[in-house]
């Protein structure tokens, strides 16, 4: 995966966005469908392809996709993973999702429909729980005029500082590890 996340960055940096967010959208498809959607991998592909959305300015697009994975994490298929890989994956989505609202200035559907999403975790976790330490309720969100810090922080791509494709050590340490066990801890 690592070789096709970085041909879809080498495109983006060269200008060709359109054709890394296509390859970029195919991986996701792919690495959905053969490792779920909540798998290390595919929320990698996830947050690759929302961040070239928010650096070409189509911040709906990246909001679709933290809603997108974040109804994942809800599916009664992936009911097993929840606690121990979910919980991260929703407190990261809702801050990429926060982010895109602010970005975007407005809900792209009925905030309604945000609220029931919200309303659907705290039934699963405990409000006091330690995983909501890191963000407000959705009702507190304010979207952000048009311009102040759009174009920096959390959920914007920006050029990697190694052009490697090959994992350095530090990177093999906290890289995570595929919840599917069809393969081996040393496939990459």
């Amino acid at each position: 995966m690592s070789i096709g996340h970085r041909l879809c960055e080498v495109l983006f940096a060269t200008g060709k966005r359109a054709e890394a967010i296509e390859l970029c959208s195919d991986i996701l498809y792919n690495v959905k469908r053969v490792w779920g959607a909540i798998d290390t991998t595919t929320v990698l592909s996830y947050n690759l392809l929302s961040a070239m959305y928010t650096a070409a300015g189509s911040y709906d697009k990246a909001m679709e996709l933290h809603v997108e994975l974040l109804r994942e994490t809800l599916a009664p298929e992936n009911e097993d993973e929840l606690v121990s890989v979910a919980s991260g994956v929703i407190l990261q989505q809702l801050k990429l999702l926060k982010r895109s609202y602010q970005r975007l200035g407005r809900w792209i559907q009925n905030p309604e429909e945000y609220l029931k999403l919200w309303d659907g975790f705290e039934e699963l976790f405990d409000p006091t729980d330690d995983l909501w330490k890191g963000i407000d309720h959705i009702k507190s969100w304010t979207p952000k005029a048009t311009g102040i810090q759009v174009n920096e922080g959390i959920g914007m791509w920006k050029a990697p500082g190694n052009w490697c494709f090959l994992l350095t050590d530090e990177e093999k340490k906290t890289r995570g590890r595929h919840a599917c066990h069809l393969r081996s801890e040393d496939d990459d």
